[in-house]
């Protein structure tokens, strides 16, 4: 006797997951990271987090707290309008998932390098004045 299995059309899988990242649920990561701040988008060109609810990637925020100039997360917080909590979220995230932001940096400068953007008039030369 045959079991009789119920096919689920993909578009229809894709409607539910969309359907639950646009509730407002958390965001579930590997290793089970609850994120209630971050979320995925569903475009094509990014893998990485953004912060909930804003055109903002969880890198972004956590670039600005290193580097030659870093900031505090309060400050951050501050800076980008997004809870304290927000932050520490997005430090958490970028630390836990290195490879995956710096391949997608990596894409993005190929990309670049691929269609001429780093080249004059995109890049401003030695001659060129600062506006």
């Amino acid at each position: 006797m045959a079991l009789a299995t119920e096919a689920v059309p993909l578009y229809k899988t894709r409607q539910r997951v969309k359907g639950t990242l646009c509730q407002g649920k958390a965001t579930h990561m590997a290793g089970h990271t609850t994120y209630k701040f971050l979320e995925q988008r569903l475009g094509p060109n990014y893998r990485q987090l953004f912060i909930r609810g804003r055109n903002l990637r969880a890198e972004s925020l956590y670039r600005a707290t290193i580097g030659p100039e870093p900031r505090t997360p309060e400050e951050v917080a501050d800076d980008f309008a997004v809870p304290l909590e927000a932050v520490y979220e997005a430090i958490h995230y970028c630390r836990h998932h290195e490879e995956l932001l710096r391949q997608e940096r990596e894409a993005v400068l190929a990309d670049i390098h691929a269609r001429g953007l780093d080249k004059p008039p995109y890049v401003p030369t030695a001659e060129t004045p600062d506006a």
